[in-house]
């Protein structure tokens, strides 16, 4: 129930920012089918060439987080790229904290016999991972935004937004390393304070997911230097998805400053994560138009980059990954490749 409250209210202000941002270009929005039809077939490739990067960076990602726990590693990185391919599927589809692909890679450890807590351990690493990745593009737009003077009140408050859950998170990894039971209370409190409003009797609450958790966070204290090149994997994922936005603005004769696209990329991503609604539908694309236009980009063409962008993004990654996931169901099991885990 709440979760449908907050995607209709979500809907509702995606149409009222739609409103207030097209209406005074209203008689501009006519061009906007002139400027798609009129697309760059070179750039469009080029934007097509920066997805297949960005799905190769997902699955590295992936691959070398698993490398920290003990299964597979970067020599993974090709037989992963389906699975990958799917689970970010799932996660466009679905509003979870990008936890809905999880599924896509216990299916694919239960047929190779690999156990599903050190395959979660290492999922979690590398959210954590495309976290502090995402943090550090988000860094330098909002660094480049400030130089120029044009942060507005509503990326700031997105911006705000974003930095509470990300301490939020941090302080559950320090306390994660330190005290188990304080995670677990921690955990569970969600779950504990939702029984209470709904006046539940008191009842035990999963704390599997925790024993995941602590595993990935033991394999980054492990190993910290190993994470480092997992951060950086994680960055390269936001740098192609900064890449197909660019390719994007210049095939519809937006220009080919790399500098808005990053601005662009950043901020709508950032919209999108902090929007009810799965895949920051709405919230990517007029994020995307509001930033093109305070560059000076015509808002036709803001708004046919946008439409091309999120075409590659997400709609076709989602396609895509829905038929991998449908594919990846019927496999066989296989033998194990799971190595030793580091002591």
């Amino acid at each position: 129930m709440r979760v449908d409250v907050a995607r209709r209210l979500g809907g509702v202000a995606v149409a009222g920012a739609a409103g207030v941002l097209l209406w005074p270009h209203r008689a501009e929005i006519a061009a906007l089918g002139r400027e798609l039809r009129a697309a760059d077939p070179a750039w469009l490739a080029a934007a097509g060439a920066f997805l297949v990067v960005w799905w190769v960076a997902w699955a590295a990602l992936h691959a070398g987080a698993r490398g920290l726990v003990g299964v597979d590693g970067w020599t993974a990185t090709g037989r992963l790229v389906p699975v990958t391919i799917g689970a970010v599927a799932m996660n466009l589809a679905v509003k979870s904290g990008g936890l809905a692909g999880l599924g896509m890679f216990v299916s694919d450890g239960r047929r190779r016999g690999v156990p599903p807590g050190r395959v979660a351990a290492a999922y979690l690493v590398a959210t954590v991972a495309s976290e502090i990745g995402f943090a550090l593009t988000l860094a330098g737009a909002v660094a480049m935004i400030a130089a120029g003077g044009a942060l507005t009140r509503m990326e700031a408050v997105a911006v705000a937004a974003f930095a509470v859950v990300l301490a939020v998170r941090a302080a559950i990894v320090v306390v994660g390393l330190r005290d188990e039971r304080t995670l677990r209370r921690w955990w569970t409190a969600p779950a504990r304070w939702w029984d209470r409003i709904r006046r539940r009797p008191q009842r035990p609450h999963s704390t599997a997911a925790v024993d995941d958790l602590r595993a990935g966070l033991a394999a980054l204290r492990r190993r910290p230097l190993g994470a480092v090149p997992v951060v950086a994997t994680a960055f390269a994922v936001d740098a192609a998805g900064a890449a197909m936005l660019w390719a994007s603005v210049a095939a519809v004769g937006g220009g080919t400053r790399p500098v808005p696209a990053l601005v662009a990329y950043a901020m709508s991503a950032l919209l999108g994560i902090v929007g009810p609604l799965p895949g920051g539908l709405g919230f990517v694309e007029l994020g995307a138009v509001a930033v093109l236009v305070s560059f000076g980009v015509p808002i036709a063409v803001a708004g046919a980059a946008a439409i091309v962008f999120r075409a590659w993004e997400f709609w076709l990654p989602l396609l895509v990954g829905v038929v991998a996931a449908g594919l990846l169901r019927g496999g066989r099991p296989v033998a194990s490749t799971t190595a030793a885990v580091p002591r």
